[in-house]
C-alpha cells in the first residue's frame, strides 16, 4: 500500500507537535515542574486576592507577586504556543512544508530543501490528534502528517498501516 500526506510546518501545527511530544514522553519531571508551577500561581494569586480585600494593596510586593502569577499564567496556558512560535522561527529554509511518500519499508520526504529517506526504526512513538498523526523521533524533535491531505487510503486504512509497518501502537492525545 502506498501512502502520501502533506504538512504544513506553521505555528499551529508545530505547537502541536510541541503538545505531542510532551505527551508522548510523559516526562515525569516536567508533569512535577508543571504541578509546583501550578501550586505556585494558585497560591500568588490567592495571596494577591486576599491582600487586595485586607488593603495592602499598596505593597509593591504583593503587586509584583500578583504579576509573576499572571505571567506564569499566561506560560502555563499557552506553553505549547509559545514554543510553537519558536520553532517556526528556528525552521530551516524550504521545510515550511513537506510531502511526505509512505511506502511498506521506508517513507520519502520532499521539501523545498530537499528528499530524506526515513527507516520506521527511527520512529520511537506514533501519536494521534483529530487533526493529525505525529511520529516522535526524539524527545525534541517529531514529523507532522495532515489528515485532510492524506491520499491513497483512509485516515482508518492509514492508521492500520502505519501500526503493522512499525510495530507501534498510536497514541491518542
Amino acid at each position: 500500500m502506498r501512502f502520501i500526506a502533506s504538512s504544513r510546518y506553521n505555528t499551529k501545527s508545530l505547537a502541536m507537535l510541541n503538545k505531542a511530544l510532551r505527551k508522548a514522553w510523559h516526562n515525569k519531571l516536567l508533569a512535577v515542574l508543571h504541578g509546583i508551577l501550578w501550586l505556585f500561581v494558585a497560591s500568588a494569586l490567592l495571596l494577591f486576592v486576599l491582600s487586595l480585600l485586607f488593603g495592602l494593596a499598596d505593597s509593591a510586593a504583593v503587586w509584583r507577586n500578583g504579576v509573576t502569577a499572571l505571567l506564569l499564567l499566561l506560560f502555563l496556558t499557552m506553553e505549547d504556543r509559545i514554543f510553537g512560535f519558536l520553532a517556526k522561527r528556528a525552521l530551516l529554509p524550504g521545510t515550511e512544508t513537506a510531502v511526505t511518500e509512505f511506502l511498506t519499508d521506508e517513507y520519502i520526504t520532499t521539501t523545498g530543501a530537499g528528499k530524506t529517506q526515513w527507516k520506521y526504526s527511527a520512529v520511537q512513538c506514533i501519536a494521534e490528534t483529530s487533526d493529525a498523526f505525529f511520529f516522535i523521533l526524539g524527545k525534541r524533535s517529531g514529523q507532522v502528517y495532515e489528515k485532510t491531505s492524506l491520499q491513497g487510503g483512509t485516515v482508518e486504512e492509514f492508521r492500520h498501516f502505519l501500526e503493522e509497518t512499525t510495530g507501534k501502537t498510536i497514541r491518542t492525545i
